[in-house]
């Protein structure tokens, strides 16, 4: 039976994180346990595996930024409602694969596609979460989607330690996705026609937050730069640790399980927000955990450095998405720029570290990806410069 009342702040609430959950498990798959199939399966070496990443994160930006677009020039025809919906029938396209191509193959069709529907997906249900809310009913309504979509990765990558003990595990991941996309297709009826309205009179943005949002939409990138470069290099690096493939998913894990828990901190605290000592101290534990589970002597000296790149990331997304929303009034468009800067650094990412591995190996991989964050984090902290100079600049003489 349909809800009799549609936009129920309940029944909305539920739907977005129901759905928001399912497809978690996808985006999972594909951007943090697929290097371990590419790998333990497949045999492909890290260049390799680099060079699916960098694809398919192209392909996302693409249709990431097409989000908003699409919607304008389809106004009146096409509903956010159904924009999603076909997200979901895209990722449930690689269906017809699994029965005539050998599972390699379908894999990576299954990438494409859950990329492209992802992409498409996750703009419009930022802004479902954020539409008619404000000041910490924003922050709550961000911390609580980004606590279940992270604790979803999580639990995802977690239990796919077993999947190894299958001949084929690839087949086995390519169907869960497909289920994904065709259960959220099934209950994505209920899901309210049109995200709220922004209402713009209650619209009020703090000072300070226009330059904030300039540095997170660096901060944001050059975190998913050492996603990607990490998700790519874990399997080799924890196989020189000469751990087990059905413990290398779990432990992988640790970073993720402490991004959800940071992540609700924030969302239970205003302390971060409006802060630029939060933005800096996201970018130094995402640099020095990257650093520690690429050079670590230990498997204890990897775990300690994906804790502190855990509560990196943490603050680098949840900073940029309420930024995003907060300044960009919920829009789909902010959330299509935000989806898109996490797909850029999914391209440069395997793209430094592929120019890394091929110049001196393993170390020169990291060097390399750690000398583009430093090189980044000249644009990202421009902005706190220039906010400080105008600061400066409108202080009266003598004061």
């Amino acid at each position: 039976m349909m809800p009799t009342n549609p936009h129920s702040t309940k029944e909305r609430n539920t739907v977005l994180l129901v759905l928001t959950f399912l497809n978690s498990v996808g985006t999972s798959v594909l951007w943090n346990g697929m290097s371990f199939v590419l790998a333990n399966q497949f045999g492909y070496p890290a260049w390799k595996t680099m060079l699916v990443y960098i694809a398919t994160a192209l392909v996302y930006i693409a249709a990431a930024t097409s989000a908003g677009p699409i919607l304008r020039r389809m106004r009146g025809r096409l509903s956010a409602r159904g924009l999603v919906r076909i997200a979901f029938l895209i990722e449930a396209s690689p269906l017809p694969f699994v029965f005539w191509l050998d599972s390699e193959t379908t894999l990576l069709i299954a990438a494409f596609t859950s990329s492209i529907g992802g992409a498409l997906l996750w703009p419009i249900m930022e802004s479902y979460v954020a539409g008619g809310r404000h000041g910490h009913d924003l922050r709550r309504a961000i911390g609580v989607w980004c606590i279940v979509w992270m604790i979803a990765v999580t639990f995802t990558l977690g239990v796919m330690g077993p999947l190894f003990l299958l001949d084929d595990v690839a087949r086995a991941v390519i169907l869960g996705i497909i289920a994904t996309g065709l259960i959220s297709l099934a209950i994505s009826p209920w899901l309210t026609v049109e995200p709220a309205e922004h209402q713009a009179e209650h619209h009020s943005v703090p000072q300070g937050y226009h330059a904030q949002l300039r540095s997170a939409r660096v901060l944001l990138p050059v975190s998913y730069l050492l996603v990607s470069a990490l998700a790519a290099m874990l399997p080799y690096v924890l196989a020189s640790h000469h751990l087990p493939e059905t413990w290398q998913t779990p432990l992988a894990a640790t970073w993720l399980l402490v991004r959800a828990l940071f992540v609700a901190v924030l969302a239970l605290t205003h302390w971060w927000h409006g802060r630029w000592n939060t933005l800096l101290a996201s970018g130094l534990l995402l640099v020095a955990g990257f650093a520690l589970v690429s050079f670590s002597p230990s498997v204890t000296l990897v775990v300690v450095g994906l804790i502190a790149f855990g509560i990196g990331h943490a603050i680098a997304y949840y900073a940029a998405l309420y930024y995003a929303l907060r300044v960009g009034a919920a829009e789909v468009d902010a959330g299509g720029m935000h989806e898109a800067l996490i797909g850029a650094g999914f391209v440069v990412g395997p793209l430094v570290a592929a120019g890394g591995l091929a110049l001196g190996g393993d170390a020169a991989m990291a060097a390399a990806v750690l000398g583009t964050c430093v090189i980044a984090s000249i644009p990202a902290v421009r902005p706190w410069f220039i906010e400080r100079r105008s600061h400066r600049q409108s202080q009266p003489q003598g004061s």
